[in-house]
């Protein structure tokens, strides 16, 4: 799974979401953060597990990627990638290889999920990997950042969004849209490193505190209720890394 759009369009923060509700749900897979241009809120931040380049250095970060790929390609693992905003090394290995084609053609479900908020510009991402089929997945996901919000209704912000014909033509080959609700004490949670079962249920972060008793109640609904009704009712479990064969088919 390739989590893609522009800089500060939240896909740290979905990375994060997914990856916690994976494992909550028994899902096995490693965590790549070859995010370059974020130094301090990245996921290897939140998931200290996640693997990351040796340098910043772009032309490094490319050739860990690559030998990434390799690995998953040998070992068959399954990943979530960080690939972060700008040129990453992901646009600069898909500008040389069809990517998502030959690792589909050896049997390896490539997943592209595109984080955008309600502004069209940031479809860009979208717009440039479909054209020609750059890097065009049978297995897309678009993600509206409803947390990008801080007033209005949430349909009627992301309408030119959903109504985008590049956005029209991924649901016609199967690909689907859409919500991450948004969540007002977010920050409270990631700024003390904690997971969000962690902040419902009390637990101290680094800072030494806990999120308030309010907040505590909003983050166990939104986990329990608006995220899996929201995120995860409408996409099929095979599209998450590392769910068990099992699982996936029964759902």
């Amino acid at each position: 799974m390739f989590v893609v759009g522009r800089q500060r369009v939240g896909k740290t923060v979905f990375l994060n979401v997914l990856a916690q509700y994976a494992r909550e749900h028994g899902a096995d897979f490693e965590i790549w953060d070859a995010d370059i241009s974020n130094a301090s809120n990245n996921l290897s931040a939140l998931h200290p597990e996640a693997k990351s380049p040796p340098s910043r250095d772009p032309d490094q970060a490319k050739a860990w990627l690559e030998r990434q790929i390799n690995h998953l390609m040998e070992d068959r693992v399954d990943a979530m990638v960080d690939v972060g905003g700008g040129e990453t090394a992901l646009t600069r290995v898909i500008a040389e290889l069809p990517l998502a084609d030959s690792l589909e053609e050896q049997g390896i479900r490539v997943v592209v999920v595109h984080m955008v908020g309600p502004d069209a510009a940031d479809l860009d991402y979208l717009d440039s990997f479909e054209d020609g089929g750059l890097f065009a997945a049978p297995a897309t996901l678009v993600v509206q950042n409803a947390g990008l919000l801080m007033t209005g209704g949430i349909d009627e912000a992301f309408a030119s969004i959903y109504d985008h014909r590049t956005v029209g033509r991924v649901r016609t080959r199967g690909g689907i849209v859409v919500q991450m609700p948004r969540l007002i004490c977010m920050n409270e949670v990631t700024k003390r490193r904690l997971g969000f079962v962690e902040a419902y249920e009390g637990k101290k972060g680094a800072d030494g505190t806990a999120v308030a008793f309010l907040d505590r109640v909003r983050v166990r609904n939104w986990w329990t209720k608006e995220v899996p009704g929201a995120l995860f009712a409408e996409v099929p479990t095979a599209w998450f890394p590392g769910f068990p064969e099992t699982a996936a088919a029964t759902e």
